[in-house]
């Protein structure tokens, strides 16, 4: 499972698949990352986790809410 920020979502998913997983879960987080307040980024990060959680239960990251872009 990778991370990677909305700007850069296209890039992550075209590298998996350069690398040979074109299938990897990735974790969409709001861009930009950096401008966020500490208490913006536990919201992401409880967001990543419940996404998490769900593919570790359910082996997929479809039908997952995506990380709210705020």
């Amino acid at each position: 499972m990778a991370l990677c920020s909305s700007t850069f979502i296209k890039l992550g998913r075209s590298q998996a698949k350069a690398l040979g997983v074109p299938a990897l879960p990735i974790l969409e987080v709001p861009h930009p990352f950096g401008l966020k307040t500490k208490e913006e980024i536990k919201e992401i990060a409880q967001d990543c986790l419940q996404q998490i959680e769900h593919y570790l239960q359910f082996g997929t990251t479809h039908a997952i809410p995506p990380v709210p872009k705020n």
